[in-house]
C-alpha cells in the first residue's frame, strides 16, 4: 500500500522517507528526512541567527490515532548553538 494522501503534505519542511503499518500489533510508523534548507538558522528564543551545529539525536514521537492504530513519526532533530 502505498502513502496515504493526507501524509504526503502533514509535514511541511520533511520529505517521507518510511511508511509501515503493523496491522497485527496495531501501530502505523512514518520515518521522516528533513528537506535541504533554504533559510537561516534561527533561534526560537531570541530570534538571533545560529553560528554552529553540533549533531542531531533521534526523535520518536505519538501522535493521534488513526482509525485506531498508534501512530508514531521517528526523525533526527538538530542541535545548534
Amino acid at each position: 500500500m502505498g502513502i496515504p494522501r493526507f501524509l504526503r503534505c502533514a509535514f511541511s519542511g520533511y520529505q517521507i522517507v518510511d511508511f509501515k503499518e503493523f496491522l497485527k500489533d496495531g501501530y502505523i510508523e512514518v520515518w521522516l528526512k528533513k528537506e535541504p534548507e533554504q533559510a537561516a538558522w534561527i533561534c526560537h528564543r531570541c530570534g538571533e541567527g545560529l553560528k554552529a551545529r553540533r549533531g542531531k539525536y533521534p526523535v520518536c514521537l505519538e501522535g493521534l490515532p488513526i482509525m485506531g492504530f498508534k501512530f508514531l513519526v521517528h526523525f533526527w532533530r538538530e542541535k545548534g548553538d
